[in-house]
């Protein structure tokens, strides 16, 4: 996993959310589309996330949405939507429990597996017995973010090895109480023309890209809506060797999987 700082992780002011929850569910708010570690739309990831633990009971997929949002760098974030969605949704009081303290005990140790414990607990069946899931490190690995390492694995071909799910849109949700996070200010069109465009400058807005921009001397002009690059030539070529996942050539599948149909 991608570490960050305390402050690249937190984007929510900390709010009492139940008397054992002490983070928030409320994201911060941009007009700018925000792309995720794999250029998914961060709407469309956490309303995926949602209704793969509270509608379909998904467990896999909720994971891989979960850690697409957590790898991404939105840690904070991320538990204090899970405890709202536990509050509002866990009718079993020694579960609620449970999944609190695996979210406080996070915001202490930051174990990755945790994510995955709180994830796949809320999604306990009700028959009476409860068993707690505990997930280790070892658990999470297929979650981790994909290195281009392996000579099989080309930067160009990343997407298509690890958007395996397609994004939820437009479902409509009863509860209004996470309609923060599932809002969208563009168009499907304009996603698309982001996504096949510029889709750098909208993915520094992420803490993970903005990390990886800076470490190669990237630096988005908001005037133009483009990047620009402090150092050498040769140092930008190492950026997209790495990280150039080129979107604008990608399968329709893929685009239709990151940006919906």
């Amino acid at each position: 996993m991608d570490n960050f700082p305390t402050s690249s992780l937190q984007h929510a002011s900390l709010t009492s959310v139940s008397p054992n929850i002490t983070l928030t569910v409320s994201p911060e708010p941009t007009l700018e589309p925000i792309f995720t570690r794999y250029l998914y739309i961060k709407p469309d990831v956490y309303l995926s996330l949602y209704t793969a633990i509270v509608v379909d009971k998904k467990r896999d997929e909720a994971l891989f949405w979960a850690y697409e949002l957590y790898c991404s760098g939105w840690g904070y974030e991320l538990m204090g939507f899970l405890a709202g969605v536990a509050a509002k949704h866990i009718q079993r009081r020694k579960v609620l429990g449970f999944v609190d303290n695996t979210i406080n005990a996070w915001r202490v140790h930051k174990k990755d597996a945790m994510v995955a414990t709180v994830v796949v607990n809320m999604m306990i069946p009700d028959t009476g017995i409860i068993m707690y899931v505990h997930y280790s490190e070892k658990d999470i690995e297929k979650y981790q973010t994909v290195k281009v390492s392996d000579p099989k694995v080309r930067h160009w071909k990343v997407l298509q090895t690890v958007c395996v799910y397609t994004t939820k849109k437009n479902i409509e949700i009863a509860d209004g109480s996470f309609s923060a996070f599932f809002r969208h200010h563009h168009t499907r069109d304009e996603y698309t023309q982001f996504f096949r465009g510029d889709w750098e400058y909208y993915a520094y807005f992420t803490p993970v890209w903005k990390q990886r921009f800076e470490t190669y001397g990237g630096e988005p002009c908001h005037e133009s809506q483009k990047m620009g690059w402090t150092k050498k030539d040769e140092i930008t070529e190492m950026f997209y060797e790495k990280f150039g996942y080129e979107p604008d050539e990608q399968p329709l599948e893929i685009l239709h999987r990151l940006i919906g149909r």
